[in-house]
């Protein structure tokens, strides 16, 4: 049986794990891009929304054991649902766009300044506070 600090390790391995998947993942993904590129912007953006929709409701279905149509008629959960997959189709269209037109740099800084633009909001609008920690690495940051 493990103890408490040896599973805390272990989740904390399986999480940098995934974090060097994903950064890998995403670093290639201007290249995977760069193969589609005699294939237009609107039918790249149609295949994600068609293959996200049938992952979304398969993860729902068999994973999280959620009724997926049952929640398509909340309408307290259309409320948040529909305004964030809007705000995701917008931010997929516009990477797409800028993988099209050749605007690798461009994208990656902006997904880099996202966070940053995040954190003032959160300041700003929420009037959050921030650790010494979070100011220090923010400042490093930006």
């Amino acid at each position: 049986m493990k103890t408490e600090a040896e599973a805390s390790r272990a989740e904390a391995g399986r999480g940098a794990l995934a974090a060097v998947g994903c950064y890998l993942l995403w670093g290639f993904c201007p290249l995977f891009w760069a193969l589609l590129d005699n294939v237009g912007s609107i039918e790249i953006i149609g295949q994600r929304i068609v293959w996200s929709l049938v992952l979304t409701v398969v993860v729902c279905k068999f994973i999280l054991k959620v009724d997926f149509v049952g929640l398509l008629r909340d309408a307290r959960a259309r409320r948040f649902l529909i305004p964030s997959g809007l705000l995701i189709m917008l931010n997929w269209s516009l990477y797409i766009v800028a993988m099209v037109t050749n605007n690798v740099v461009e994208a990656s800084l902006g997904y880099y300044i996202n966070p940053l633009v995040s954190i003032v909001l959160g300041l700003v609008v929420f009037r959050e506070r921030l650790t010494p920690l979070q100011i220090a690495a923010t400042v490093l940051s930006a």
